[in-house]
């Protein structure tokens, strides 16, 4: 059994994953939220998907502390025709869904990875759950735009939370902006996507794709007007 991802929530709660899954394996699992006391109140899983990824789950909050809703990745498995890429004409690969359940349990899809990636946006070496995005850190930018990172695609996108539109890509192979002051020129592998209070994106690099290889945190300005994003 994984655990994972235990954090403080904005209501003041724990909340830990607690499963067989590592993010792509066809394995169950939840989140679990606990009071400071210590009283397990729910289980949170990715209603709409077949199973829950336990990389992030984030509870928002209004001004009084009641829960307003879950943000969370799932994910199903499906036979897809790698043949062409090394594999066979039926490997197993998982594709994630961001998803928005509502206080009330109302389920919104974000974003589908099947209808956006193919194998061709894959441009860090595969895990050995494969799935073609595996996505790990969800965050908002200031304006309330989500920004979601996808570890197997090398990239952090934003999605508008009402049009589920992907407004941009940082990294990958889709990548939209040019790199200042890198002398690795972008990341790979990158977990932890965070926003800072000024706006910049803090992230852990593991570097999978460096030379020479090697990890480290990083912090960028990202214009997005300009599309460019400048180590500081």
């Amino acid at each position: 059994v994984y655990v994972q991802q235990a954090k403080q929530q904005s209501n003041g709660d724990m909340t830990v994953y607690v499963g067989n899954s590592r993010g792509g394996d066809p394995d169950p699992g939840a989140f679990v939220e606990i009071t400071p006391k210590g009283d397990s109140v729910r289980s949170i899983t990715a209603t709409g998907s077949e199973y829950t990824d336990g990389h992030e789950l984030i509870v928002t909050s209004d001004a009084n502390g009641a829960r307003t809703a879950d943000y969370l990745f799932g994910y199903d498995i499906r036979d897809v025709d790698q043949s062409a890429y090394g594999g066979d004409t039926d490997d197993q690969v998982a594709g994630h869904q961001l998803i928005r359940i509502s206080a009330t349990g109302a389920v919104d899809t974000l974003m589908q990875g099947w209808s956006y990636w193919t194998h061709d946006d894959k441009v860090d070496p595969p895990l050995n759950d494969q799935s073609i995005d595996h996505p790990n850190s969800i965050d908002f930018d200031l304006d309330g735009g989500i920004i979601a990172s996808f570890r197997n695609l090398g990239a952090i996108v934003k999605i508008d939370p009402n049009t589920h539109k992907v407004l941009w890509q940082l990294g990958g192979a889709r990548n939209q902006f040019t790199f200042i002051n890198d002398p690795q020129n972008g990341f790979s592998g990158q977990h932890s996507v965070r926003v800072l209070p000024n706006g910049h994106f803090l992230l852990f690099d593991n570097g999978v794709s460096n030379t020479p290889g090697a990890s480290r945190a990083v912090e960028y300005a990202v214009d997005e007007s300009a599309k460019t994003a400048t180590m500081v």
